[in-house]
């Protein structure tokens, strides 16, 4: 893990969780203003990508991460769960450790590596 950190809001991060629980799997984007990640749109996969982008710069917000659900086999991202992010700075990955619990770990476009990922009070 690199020595760069990402912080986002723990409301986020409790909005992600329960996009998980809530519908057995996770994808979407996370929208921001001023830097800010601010808002989740969950989508049910890449096709809706494009409707949800619309929507997010009519709010006037620009796309901060990509969110995926991983299989336990895999908890790092392949090249395809970046698509569709080229206008992405981030990835956060949601998948189950060993012990079944639900992980949320990012992952930066720049060299593709984990960072350290902060949550703040909202």
């Amino acid at each position: 893990m690199s020595g760069v950190a990402l912080t986002i809001p723990r409301s986020l991060a409790n909005a992600l969780l329960a996009d998980v629980q809530g519908h057995g799997g996770a994808y979407g984007l996370v929208g921001a203003r001023e830097g800010r990640p601010t808002s989740l749109y969950p989508c049910g996969g890449p096709v809706g990508e494009e409707a949800i982008l619309a929507l997010l710069h009519d709010r006037g917000e620009r796309l901060f991460a990509g969110y995926r659900l991983l299989p336990e086999s895999r908890s790092t991202p392949a090249a395809a769960d970046w698509a569709g992010l080229e206008d992405a700075a981030w990835l956060l990955v949601l998948s189950m450790d060993t012990c079944g619990v639900l992980a949320l770990r990012a992952f930066a476009r720049d060299g593709r590596q984990e960072v350290n990922l902060v949550l703040s009070g909202d």
